[in-house]
């Protein structure tokens, strides 16, 4: 029973690489991604006990948001089957990562609830390579938010590797435009314009296992050769951020959100309040 209120945030990522290496049986597809996490934007999930019976109820004021589809729902739910744990929870849920905009929001808000129902199961808690197991039937990105450290993921995002990726000194100028990129658009119109039936594309080689500097870091994302195309601003934004002085920029995920990787911190800072005079919201992180 849980007795006692508490607050959790859930961080957002980007995707400092991408690449999708072709579509497996079931429609599937075979990424080689290198996650990073970031720490602004966050949402915010505020948890305390709920009435007996009501099971898990999310309140985010967001049309759409807050029925039993929510992942932070599903998470609690699947958490319960595999452990008999189904405290009554209400959760008040403050988005400030945009939805839409590869970042990963619902997934991190479900690796949230995992890791707090997991430190509240007692006996009933799960082991991390099966809570891992477990957060891979929620989400593709939800593993990577329970390791919660730079990692690159293969197979449909699931299988995870621990990578040493060194941006001390370095920040990171986020652009998240108020455009929302539907992920099942974008693979769709990926395999209309790239996949072939049996064939797999060849990677651009800069997926190297290591530790990864600045100097040695290729950006580098597929679904921006579909994804600009129909949103040609995006594009421009990425252009905007190289000519502000970032030294490599990308979109993350499957868009819509832009991220640029600059050395000078004050150039980062000055990048990033050009786009929020313009409306644009911007998140500077600091390494």
């Amino acid at each position: 029973m849980i007795t006692a209120c508490c607050s959790l945030t859930a961080p957002a990522k980007v995707n400092l690489y991408l690449d999708i290496l072709g579509v497996l049986p079931g429609g599937y597809h075979e990424l080689n991604t290198l996650f990073h996490p970031l720490t602004a934007p966050a949402d915010t999930l505020e948890i305390s006990p709920g009435p007996a019976g009501q099971g898990c109820l999310v309140d985010s004021g967001l049309p759409g948001l807050d029925g039993p589809d929510n992942l932070i729902v599903k998470a609690w739910r699947r958490f319960g089957e595999a452990t008999g744990f189904l405290p009554d929870l209400s959760v008040k849920l403050t988005k400030h990562i945009p939805m839409g905009a590869g970042l990963g929001g619902g997934s991190s808000d479900a690796a949230a609830m995992l890791t707090y129902l997991n430190s509240q199961a007692g006996e009933s808690a799960l082991a991390p390579d099966r809570l891992s197991e477990l957060a891979a039937g929620i989400g593709a990105d939800t593993p990577f938010f329970l390791l919660g450290v730079p990692a690159w993921a293969g197979g449909i995002g699931e299988k995870l590797t621990p990578a040493q990726v060194d941006l001390t000194g370095v920040s990171l100028v986020l652009i998240c435009p108020r455009a929302h990129v539907s992920t099942p658009w974008a693979y769709k119109e990926w395999d209309r314009c790239f996949s072939a039936p049996d064939s797999f594309l060849t990677s651009p080689g800069a997926a190297a296992m290591g530790t990864l500097f600045l100097e040695r870091l290729t950006l580098y994302n597929a679904f921006e050769r579909v994804v600009f195309d129909r949103w040609p601003g995006l594009r421009t934004i990425k252009e905007k951020l190289i000519a502000l002085g970032a030294c490599g920029a990308a979109m993350s995920g499957s868009g819509a959100s832009v991220f640029g990787l600059f050395r000078d911190r004050a150039r980062a800072v000055m990048a990033a309040h050009s786009f929020a005079a313009a409306s644009i919201p911007a998140y500077v992180n600091h390494f």
